[in-house]
């Protein structure tokens, strides 16, 4: 008998109707969606695409969650809208995951007053797990003209039947004054195209935009999912124009390439020869304290690990086991090393004394390294990390193909070089890497959570967003006492961090 226990997930759906009063369509709006850890934490499940703020709301994001029958799940969705590049509660929702199983499930949004704006929609369904991605490209041709003065600016809406009606899976851009457009290719996981069911109905609704609130439907098309294929053509409907006798065509949808193609998990891709390589960087800033001081963060004495080696033995007890040369780089930032002279506040340093080959050969050498540097260190400051990143990128610029990179930063305080660290980090979204920061010291590490750009994406000085989130932020001092959740919370995003970088890139091609 397999007594193996099988995971049951389910994929969640979220829309929301809200009070007039509480829509500002000058703003775009997404959803943040969290689950309820054992320790009473809230941590991140996933968050949805920004689309226009109105009052009926509708996201093609799903949400999938491992359902547990044994323990209470409780799950927190919050509508953020965004202005002028700052993130404003408009409402919420608490409630336990098993309450969410019906079809569809309505919960009252309420906002930071306690006053009802609206409510919340969750229609779920039994996750399809499958390596498949689907990826389409889509145009049209001879689309009816509802405008007065100018051609119509068409987009369209793509949905699939599901256990409680439609569920809106994509939403194309607009593409303005074209009655001929033609849509960038999309891509989806098959499941979440027609929940891996070829017989699956499916939908395209043709509009004519008007404004952020308003469009006009040009014409329709239902069929099953077996015959959406390249080159099908599509015949789009309007029962408006059945009514009066007019021309039963309102233009044509043409399937200019559909195709089904492997995706690859993060298993695949070490199983087919990535690497890992890891770079550790330790702060060295006069606010650890005199190394001496049995007080310092730095306090160095046979038997006893002071909080730096505490925290990098946990972490990098993991990722080193995936670095298949064992060769790991270590730097120290925010002191003045002995042996370079002119003696000066340096933020990259290599503590192996070779800048130009900063690797250690065993992580157990890294460790004493590190104790071994601590004595020739004058510890000093400000804290910066841009410099730190800096190399992180030059050392990714010569490393081999096959190979991504996790930055360990350990620190006692706040940065002083936020925005030029917001600079780097922009700069660094693009390349195979994952920067992990651990707070070992007494700040409150308000900067720092937000460089952890899991509620708002880091935007540099010329506007440029972070093309993916590559940075984790973990308070070593609220999980010391207990080092199995300190270890899941510093390393649970490099996995899907690693995927949305090989997304990134194949995107880029």
């Amino acid at each position: 008998m397999d007594i193996t226990e099988k995971k049951s997930c389910i994929d969640l759906i979220i829309s929301a109707k809200l009070e007039e009063d509480a829509v500002d369509s000058s703003n775009s709006c997404f959803c943040f969606v969290e689950l309820r850890t054992d320790e009473n934490e809230w941590v991140e499940l996933d968050k949805s695409e920004l689309i226009t703020m109105k009052q009926d709301l509708v996201w093609t994001k799903q949400f999938s969650v491992e359902y547990k029958f044994q323990y209470k799940q409780e799950l927190r969705v919050t509508i953020f809208r965004i202005q002028e590049q700052e993130n404003y509660h408009v409402g919420q929702i608490i409630d336990e995951v098993r309450n969410l199983l019906n079809p569809e499930t309505q919960r009252a949004l309420i906002n930071v007053e306690g006053q009802q704006i609206g409510n919340l929609i969750i229609k779920s369904e039994e996750s399809q797990v499958t390596k498949l991605k689907i990826i389409f490209e889509l145009r049209a041709e001879n689309l009816d003209d509802l405008d007065v003065w100018d051609p119509s600016d068409p987009y369209l809406k793509i949905y699939r039947e599901g256990r409680s009606g439609w569920v809106l899976i994509h939403q194309t851009t607009t593409i303005f004054d074209n009655l001929n457009p033609h849509w960038t290719p999309v891509a989806m996981d098959y499941s979440h195209f027609c929940h891996c069911n070829p017989q699956n109905l499916l939908k395209i609704e043709c509009y004519d935009w008007d404004s952020p609130t308003k469009s006009e439907l040009i014409g329709e098309v239902g069929f099953m999912a077996d015959d959406f294929k390249q080159g099908k053509i599509f015949t789009l409907t309007n029962a408006n124009k059945l009514k009066k006798n007019k021309n039963i065509a309102s233009g044509k949808i043409i399937v200019e390439q559909c195709s089904l193609v492997p995706e690859k998990s993060f298993i695949d891709h070490l199983r087919e020869g990535m690497n890992i390589n890891l770079t550790i960087g330790i702060d060295f800033t006069a606010s650890n304290g005199l190394a001496t001081s049995n007080s310092s963060l730095h306090y160095i004495q046979e038997g006893h690990q002071n909080e730096y080696e505490k925290a990098l033995r946990v972490l990098g007890s993991i990722l080193s086991k995936y670095d298949s040369d064992q060769n790991f780089s270590l730097f120290g930032f925010g002191g003045k090393p002995q042996w370079i002279q002119p003696l000066a506040v340096n933020h990259s340093f290599a503590l192996n004394h070779h800048i130009r080959d900063p690797y250690i050969k065993t992580f157990e050498a890294v460790i004493e390294t590190y104790k071994a540097a601590v004595g020739h260190v004058i510890l000093s400051g400000p804290t910066k990390l841009a410099p730190l990143i800096g190399k992180q990128l030059e050392l990714i610029s010569n490393s081999p193909p096959m190979t991504y990179h996790i930055l360990l930063i350990f620190t006692d305080g706040e940065i002083d070089d936020l925005e030029e660290t917001i600079e780097k980090l922009v700069e660094a979204s693009t390349k195979p890497l994952s920067i992990v920061i651990v707070g070992v010291g007494f700040e409150d590490f308000e900067k720092m959570e937000r460089l952890d750009g899991d509620q708002k994406a880091l935007v540099n000085k010329k506007g440029q967003k972070c093309a993916r989130d590559i940075v984790q932020f973990v308070n070593y001092r609220k999980y010391k006492n207990n080092l199995e959740i300190f270890q899941r919370e510093a390393l649970m995003e490099i996995p899907a961090q690693m995927m949305n970088y090989m997304k990134y890139k194949n995107s880029s091609r």
